[in-house]
Formats: C-alpha cells, sequence, structure tokens
C-alpha cells in the first residue's frame, strides 16, 4: 500500500493579492436546494431600485411548463397595481427578466432551450432606464428598450418561490446560489468580471449593491452587502455549491484564448486555445477547499489555494499549472500531477492524468469541461510482473521485478529484508513468500506479496508398445503410458491411436508427455520401425518335359521368404523361388519380407499334366463356355461314379465344393461376377482342371 509522506501540503504564502477574511467559505462555499421551499427578505428601500440588475447562480432540477413557473428572485405582486421584479427560468431552460414599468409589466426572454437540466449556470437581467437585457453565463442572450422607472412595492424579496402567491407560489426546482440585486443595470463587463468572483468593496460598482446572498453561513441567509438583509429560510435545504466562484477570476471572450492567473510569485495557471469560445472563465480560491479527500495514489498537495475554469465544454483547452515558486515541487518534480474535480460539489479530488514539462517548471494537460485544481504529488507504484500464488519446478528460476521506475529498491521475504537484495529484479527458486518495498524521495510503495511453491518434475514413460510395424497394420491403440493422463506426438499419432499407413514406411519417433498440476512436465520417447509392404509377385510357367512342368516367381526381393499355395493351399515345401508342379490345379504365391507379406500373385492354371490323364477323365466336357449362369460338367461315360467339383476364382480363392454319385454335374455360376474361374473335378480315376470363362 502507498505510504504518503504528507497527506496534504499547507503551504505558508506571503502574497500581495488581497485575502477574504477567514470566516468565509472557500470558493462558492453553500447553497441551498430549492423545492417547495424558500426564502424570504424583509421589505427594505435598498432592494426597491427604481433601475437594476438581478444576479445568481442556479442548476434546475425541473423545468415547469411555463417560463413564468419556476421563480428565482421575486419582489413582484399585483394585489393593489402592478409592482416590483422577477427573475425566473422555465419552459423548457428559458430565461425571463420581468419588471413593472409605469404600472405595466415588461417581460423579456431568453430563446428556448438556452440552459439544460443538471447543468450550474450564471444569469442575470438588468434595466439602466433605457433597455433591457438578459445574459446567461455572461453572454447576452435577449435585448430590448425600454423606458421609463421601476414601479416598486412594498412585496418581501423572496427567493425560490413568487412573493406574491395568489396566482400561484411558482416554485424554483433546484438549486441557487450567489443571488445579488443591484441598483443600476451594470454594463456587461462588470458582470464578467465578478461572475465568478466574489463581491468585494473593490467592485467598481459597489455602491449600488442592494443585498448579496451567498448563503455560506450554516442555517442562514445572511446579506454580505452593507444594507444587512438578512433573510428566513423556509425549509430549504443547504449543501455544497456548485457554482464557479472564485477570489480572484479573469475570463476571455469571443476569440482565441491566452491568459494566466497567479497566486502572488508562488505559482499561476494558464489557459490556451485556438478556438473561438464563448467566455472561458479563470478563477483562483485563496482558502483550503471544502473536501480535500484524494486516492491513495495522491501522497502530497498544495491545498492552500486552488484554481478554477468555468466554460460550457464547447472546445478543448490546454491548462497549464506554472509550480516555479511552489517550494511542492523542491525533489519532487517529477512525481508532479494536477489533483482535481468538477465544481465544489464534488468530494474527491482526482488525478488528472497530467504531463510533468520539467525544463518549463509546469504541469500541463489539455481539458474540455469545466475543473478546479490543485498541486499534487502522485507516486509510481510499484508494479511486479507477477502476483498472487506461483508455481516453479524444481531447479527452475524465475526473475521477479518491478515494472515502474523507482529509485531504491528492497526485496523481502517471510523473515524480513533480504540481505544484498537491492535492485529492481529478484531471482527466485525457493519455495516462499516475496514482496518489494521501493522508495523514491516522498514516495514509498510496498507490493503485494507473491507466494512461490516449488513442484518436482514427474517422469514420464511410454510404457509397452510394439516397435515394428507394417504399413498394412491397422491402427494400434497405445497403452501403458504412466503416470496416466498424458499425451502422445509423432508421425502418424492421431489421438491416442499410431496409425502405421498414416506414418508411412521409415523410422518413426513418438513422444509421450505428461504434465502434473504444478505445470511440470517430462517427456518420453520411443522409435518404431514402419516396414513397407512387399510388391505382390508374377508366377510365370516354364514346360520341362512333356510331362513336367514348373512354377517360378522373380518379384521377391533378395532376403524375402517365398511361401506356393496350391487351389489356395499352403504347399509345405514350396519355399524357393520356382517350384516343380506335381498335380494340376491353380499355383499362387507371396513374398514376406521384413514381417510384412505382399498381396498373393495372380493364380497361375496348370491342367494338362499327362500323370493326371486317366481313362474316361480325358472325355470330361463343361459347357457351354462361356457361360452366363450354368455350367454343366459330363464324364463322357454312362457309369456313376463319385465326383468331387470345387470352383476357386482367379486369385485362388476356393468358392465352392461338391461331392455327388453320378456322370454329371451342374455349377451355378450366376452370383459371382465376370471373369476366369477355374474348375477342379476330381474321381476315382483321377482329376482334371479347366478355365471357365464368366461373362
Amino acid at each position: 500500500m502507498k505510504t504518503p509522506t504528507k497527506t496534504l501540503g499547507v503551504i505558508a504564502l506571503a502574497l500581495t493579492v488581497s485575502f477574504q477574511s477567514l470566516a468565509q467559505s472557500p470558493g462558492s462555499g453553500n447553497s441551498y436546494d430549492f423545492n417547495s421551499n424558500y426564502i424570504s427578505v424583509p421589505n427594505d428601500a435598498s432592494i426597491n431600485p427604481i433601475f437594476i440588475t438581478l444576479e445568481a447562480w442556479i442548476k434546475a432540477d425541473s423545468w415547469a411548463t411555463n417560463v413564468w413557473e419556476n421563480v428565482i428572485i421575486s419582489k413582484d405582486g399585483w394585489a393593489s397595481g402592478d409592482e416590483g421584479y422577477v427573475l425566473r427560468a422555465g419552459s423548457n431552460g428559458t430565461l425571463s427578466f420581468n419588471f413593472s414599468l409605469g404600472a405595466a409589466w415588461t417581460e423579456l426572454n431568453s430563446p428556448s432551450g438556452a440552459m439544460v437540466l443538471g447543468e450550474w449556470y450564471h444569469v442575470a437581467g438588468t434595466f439602466d432606464g433605457t433597455t433591457m437585457k438578459i445574459y446567461i453565463n455572461g453572454v447576452e442572450v435577449g435585448s430590448q428598450a425600454a423606458s421609463g422607472i421601476i414601479n416598486t412595492g412594498t412585496y418581501e424579496l423572496t427567493i425560490g418561490r413568487a412573493a406574491y402567491t395568489v396566482g400561484g407560489t411558482r416554485y424554483f426546482d433546484g438549486m441557487i446560489d450567489e443571488v445579488r440585486v443591484w441598483s443600476e443595470g451594470l454594463p456587461q463587463t462588470s458582470i464578467l468580471d465578478y461572475m465568478c468572483q466574489k463581491v468585494t468593496a473593490t467592485h467598481p460598482q459597489y455602491s449600488s449593491l442592494g443585498g448579496y446572498w451567498n448563503f455560506d453561513a450554516a442555517g442562514l441567509a445572511t446579506d454580505s452587502s452593507p444594507n444587512g438583509n438578512d433573510g428566513t429560510v423556509f425549509g430549504a435545504t443547504q449543501s455544497s455549491s456548485g457554482a464557479a466562484i472564485g477570489d480572484e477570476s479573469i475570463y476571455s471572450y469571443g476569440s482565441p484564448v491566452d491568459m494566466t492567473l497567479a497566486y502572488g510569485v508562488i505559482d499561476s495557471v494558464q489557459i490556451e486555445s485556438l478556438s473561438t469560445v464563448q467566455p472561458i472563465h479563470l478563477y483562483r480560491i485563496d482558502m483550503t477547499p471544502n473536501a480535500t479527500t484524494t486516492p491513495t495514489s495522491i501522497v502530497q498537495v498544495d491545498d492552500s489555494h486552488y484554481y478554477g475554469v468555468f466554460d460550457e465544454g464547447s472546445s478543448s483547452y490546454d491548462i497549464s499549472y506554472y509550480y516555479d515558486g511552489n517550494s511542492m515541487a523542491a525533489g519532487n518534480e517529477q512525481y508532479l500531477n494536477l489533483a482535481g474535480r468538477t465544481d465544489g460539489t464534488d468530494p474527491i479530488w482526482f488525478s488528472q492524468g497530467a504531463a510533468v514539462n520539467i525544463p518549463d517548471s509546469k504541469v500541463e494537460k489539455t481539458l474540455s469541461t469545466r475543473v478546479e485544481v490543485m498541486l499534487a504529488a502522485i507516486c509510481p507504484s510499484v508494479n511486479l510482473n507477477a502476483s498472487g500464488a506461483q508455481t516453479v519446478c524444481t531447479g527452475d528460476t524465475i526473475s521477479l521485478f518491478d515494472q515502474s521506475s523507482n529509485s531504491n529498491y528492497q526485496w523481502n521475504d517471510a523473515n524480513g529484508l533480504i540481505v544484498g537484495a537491492t535492485t529492481s529484479s529478484l531471482d527466485v527458486w525457493t519455495a516462499g513468500d516475496y514482496y518489494l518495498v521501493a522508495n523514491d524521495g516522498i514516495c514509498t510503495d510496498t507490493s503485494n506479496t507473491v507466494n512461490f511453491t516449488i513442484t518436482p518434475y514427474p517422469t514420464a514413460d511410454f510404457g509397452a508398445f510394439s516397435t515394428d510395424f507394417c504399413t498394412t497394420d491397422a491402427d494400434v491403440v497405445f497403452t501403458g503410458g504412466t503416470p496416466a493422463g498424458g499425451s502422445y506426438t509423432g508421425t502418424g499419432v492421431v489421438g491416442a491411436d499410431f496409425s502405421p499407413s498414416i506414418a508411412g514406411a521409415g523410422t518413426h519417433m513418438l513422444y509421450y508427455e505428461y504434465a502434473n498440476a504444478g505445470g511440470c512436465s517430462d517427456t518420453d520417447s520411443l522409435e518404431v520401425i514402419v516396414n513397407a509392404q512387399p510388391t505382390q509377385p508374377i508366377v510365370v510357367g516354364n514346360l520341362l518335359v512333356d510331362t513336367a512342368q514348373e512354377v517360378c516367381t522373380d518379384a521377391c526381393g533378395v532376403g524375402s521368404t517365398i511361401e506356393w499355395f496350391l487351389d489356395g493351399n499352403s504347399i509345405q515345401d514350396g519355399t524357393d523361388a520356382c517350384y516343380f508342379v506335381l498335380s494340376n490345379g491353380l499355383y499362387t504365391v507371396t513374398c514376406t519380407y521384413l514381417g510384412c507379406s505382399s498381396e498373393a500373385s495372380t493364380g497361375y492354371l496348370i491342367d494338362d499334366l499327362g500323370i493326371n490323364s486317366i481313362s474316361e477323365i480325358d472325355f470330361i466336357s463343361i459347357s457351354p463356355n462361356p457361360t452366363n449362369d450354368f455350367i454343366s460338367i459330363s464324364l463322357g461315360t454312362d457309369n456313376k461314379t463319385a465326383i468331387n467339383v470345387t470352383l476357386i476364382d482367379a486369385s485362388g480363392r476356393v468358392l465352392s465344393n461338391e461331392s455327388q454319385i453320378g456322370n454329371s454335374v451342374e455349377l451355378d455360376l450366376s452370383e459371382y461376377s465376370t471373369g476366369i474361374y477355374i474348375v477342379s473335378v476330381e474321381t476315382a480315376n483321377g482329376a482334371v482342371t479347366r478355365k471357365v470363362m464368366k461373362n
């Protein structure tokens, strides 16, 4: 937390400017909130002028339908003839000034919508015997000729309600402050000069001040003019005022702004704007403000005086606070800023995020709304790169460091300061609590505590898993990874499966990674080999003699294992590149290399070996051939015998096998696709094999 070296700075000053009585409230002080209540001031000659100026600061909470229903200042009536005067505002923010001139009411209104709810405005009406005018925030918003003198009356002056209520109470709903009644029509320059400034005897028209109620005294309506026209409060409640009132003020009207207001030789504020603006006022209050609360980030302020800027927010302006004579800046220039609020109703002064220009001894900021400011110091906070609970792995180091700029550092752990740890960073590898105390001039800050926990590294184990595969093998599920809950990666790994076909032939590294709850991880690896499927072999036949043949293949590579098949059955001694044929049938072969077998070759049919030609078997017939559906197999004899018929496809696969007694057999090929088929017929006298074409 921030530890301020000074909560509020009060600087003793010797000034050439005039000071107000210490009994007065700072700035705008207090105001009254009117809502079905009022203040009454007894009738007196000093508030019955024949020429007049009425002034007040107002903030409306609602507007009545008619302009005459929201009375600010009233001393008018019609019980014994029209007499007196009134300043009022209603009808969607319209300002109205009205008085009895020669026993006839003379009224002047501003354009509709000249004011909005919830905003503070200075309003004024003047009459000098020939012209009546009305002003809002010092800007003339209405004027008309009016000759004569005001018909005065005996009604009490009433603030916040009509003086004569037979026509309705006409209450004002909102705040009213700084009510002034003058016995002459003030020029616009006087209105602008003192709109944001307390009235004192130095005012050029002070002798014509008939009544002045600033509402600063608690629960009272004391007249601050020499006339003692104190009022009585009937139900109105008092609170801090948001009117823009200072002890001295200057303004700029209708042109680019460049004006400066100084506090003796201590400091000054400059306002600049290239835009043409409506009146913008710069004022200074020579007292400690009514509220001095600041956030903890602001460690020091000069609250002996402060400045205010009042404008309607129509354009931006640059504010520069020159601090060259202010003792608070000594040794703290880099931390200077502005503490600000909108007006006296704000209880807290916030940092304005201003920039320090040390070569020019000023703090500067661009603004676009009204503000009150005082010089402040804001310390940089310790801003560690880590916070809260942090976990590190055994043997690992984490570096803590301050991301802000400070001059002096001291790192601490649970046992207190760490000897020698006096730089902006600290390498941590031991469990515990750590925090940083940083000091820079008037600024001291302590970071939040960072807690470090040490987590051991786990040991990951891939588990039991085969290391040799063929590209034709089915996907394999990983099993046995420990600790459970890790993840697998590598070529051909999909989730928790290893796909040899995706990985492809070659040597591949597979990985198992496990991370514990502390974020510490370990990885185990496994090398696997995926072998390619051998090429499908080809079978060729060689005629050795009239009654002997062999089948051979040359497609199996060096080191391959060869296996011959007859009618789909493995030949026990058929392991060489060539096999000597002993009987008719369909011969196929496979190659196996590094445990991976090829597809079986296309079948090679042997059906004409002389050793298998016996008696009536030579006369066997198969028809029709080619066929669409059925074939008829006839032995060519009338003798009946046991017949076994086997149907084999071109790849050597046995499709059917039938046995019966007779001299002929029918086979149904309708369910098979077109192509070459082998029919093997066996009897007690021998066997023959024939090719059959299925269309």
